[in-house]
């Protein structure tokens, strides 16, 4: 790493999801810590030196080695804390322009750190590594489960407002989902246990060493109502599937995850939902733009009544 070459460090250390296994693909970014010798930067921490003189100095290493090989590179700094460094290229095909998180943190006690909180120019007390090794071990407990449930987790707070930053997906996780389940059903515990939590308050470091989770939306119950409304969704796609209405199951499915589920035919999810209706089936309801599905029983529709059969009306 250049930061090592350049700079007296202690270690570096992966963090986000591709260090826990859970990165989307395409791969379009990275997230990375750099650990800086207080025993040579001896007047940085929060009784001393705030970290924006240091990390402006670290992109400024960046910027001349990395234009070298990389002239249409971009430097910011990204969230308040890190580095953003931005290729303006993808590095998979179909991905987007790759981006790398650097930072540039300095050690606290017992190998915890401090890394920086740009916007005040202060330390805050934090500890990236044990999240890595958390979520490894849940991954290993539910036999590569929870990182895949966590993938598609993320996927689905990224396709729907991006209320919660990741790692607070990967907090809600750890909370959500300790066995083994398959990967439907760890989803839907995710998204109802993810509205009820932060319908309750902001999520806690999983690690107990940071404060709480910040967010990407002022309003901590306007992501509560998204995820309950997602929750709904997940939970109406099991039942859906386990009555064999698999149209209606995908249905749901593609608004959790639009992009990575396309919707049903029209075709199938209409003779379906006709199938059902005959059958008087409770989870057929007349709306406002004619039949339509709830998650509640809003009005069980017979078959004559539903389809205008006026011989059965009539009995």
């Amino acid at each position: 790493m250049i930061v090592e070459e350049e700079f007296d460090t202690l270690r570096t250390f992966g963090s986000g999801s591709l260090a826990h296994a859970t990165q989307n693909d395409p791969l379009n970014d990275a997230d990375a810590g750099v650990v800086l010798d207080r025993r040579v930067y001896e007047d940085l921490g929060p009784d001393g030196e705030g970290p924006r003189a240091m990390v402006e100095t670290v992109r400024g290493v960046l910027r001349t080695r990395l234009k070298e090989k990389y002239p249409k590179v971009s430097f910011f700094t990204g969230g308040h804390r890190a580095i953003r460094v931005n290729f303006m290229e993808p590095i998979q095909p179909g991905g987007d322009n790759f981006t790398a998180d650097l930072i540039v943190a300095i050690r606290r006690y017992e190998g915890r750190l401090y890394i920086p909180d740009l916007d005040e120019d202060g330390w805050d007390p934090s500890d990236p590594e044990p999240h890595v090794e958390l979520i490894v071990a849940r991954n290993k407990k539910t036999d590569s489960r929870f990182a895949r449930i966590l993938r598609l987790a993320k996927h689905a707070n990224a396709h729907n407002g991006k209320t919660i930053v990741s790692f607070n997906v990967a907090a809600l996780g750890l909370e959500a989902v300790a066995e083994k389940v398959s990967l439907p059903e760890g989803l839907a515990l995710f998204l109802r246990h993810a509205a009820d939590s932060l319908n309750e308050g902001l999520t806690e470091d999983p690690a107990g060493v940071s404060g709480p989770i910040k967010m990407n939306v002022p309003r901590r119950k306007d992501a509560a109502r998204k995820f309950k409304g997602l929750a709904e969704l997940a939970e109406q796609a099991l039942e859906f599937d386990a009555d064999g209405q698999t149209a209606q199951a995908q249905r749901n499915w593609s608004k959790v995850l639009p992009v990575a589920v396309n919707p049903p035919k029209g075709e199938d999810l209409e003779a379906e939902i006709a199938a059902g209706a005959r059958k008087g089936n409770g989870w057929v309801y007349r709306g406002a733009g004619g039949l339509s599905v709830s998650g509640k029983l809003r009005e069980d529709i017979p078959s004559a009544r539903s389809f205008g059969d006026k011989n059965q009306q009539t009995r």
